[in-house]
C-alpha cells in the first residue's frame, strides 16, 4: 500500500443512490423537485409497539439486479444498498475497471443508518460483490 500523498486530486466521477425518494441519480432528483416524500407507513416491521408509524423506507429495491439471489439472503440490507450504489456510480461514471486502472479507483459510500438487521455481520462483506472493484 502506498504512503497517502495529500496533494494529489479526486476526481467524482459518477454517482449512484438507494434512497427513500428514490433509486437512481434521475429518480432521487425527479422526486426532490417535485416535492415528492419518501416518508410512508412502515411495512418492514411491526410497529404496534411504538407510537410512531412513519418513516423512510427503501421500496421496490430488487436486490438481484445487483448481487445474485444466493449472496443476497445471507447480506443485510445496507450491504445490499451499499453495492447496488457502488454499481451505479461505477455505471455513471463510465470508467472501465481494468488491470492498469484498478489500485487508483474506489468508491466512497455514506449512510445515515444501517447494519442492525444481521448482528454480528462485518462492513466488509461487501467486497465481493463490487466486481473487481478496490475496496479500502
Amino acid at each position: 500500500m502506498r504512503k497517502p500523498d495529500y496533494t494529489r486530486r479526486v476526481a467524482v466521477t459518477g454517482m449512484g443512490v438507494v434512497s427513500p425518494v428514490g433509486q437512481g441519480t434521475d429518480a432521487v432528483w425527479d422526486s426532490l423537485v417535485n416535492g415528492r416524500s419518501g416518508i410512508g407507513q412502515i411495512t418492514h416491521f411491526d410497529t404496534a409497539p411504538y407510537e410512531h408509524k412513519a418513516g423512510g423506507e427503501i421500496r421496490d429495491f430488487d436486490v438481484t439486479r445487483w448481487m445474485n439471489f444466493k449472496d443476497a439472503r445471507r447480506t443485510d440490507n445496507n450491504v445490499q444498498f451499499a453495492v447496488a450504489s457502488a454499481q451505479m456510480a461505477l455505471a455513471d461514471s463510465g470508467l472501465v475497471i481494468d488491470d492498469e486502472n484498478r489500485n487508483d479507483i474506489g468508491v466512497i459510500y455514506g449512510s445515515g443508518g444501517g447494519g442492525q438487521g444481521l448482528p454480528g455481520v462485518p462492513g466488509g462483506i461487501a467486497v465481493p460483490f463490487l466486481d473487481g472493484l478496490p475496496v479500502a
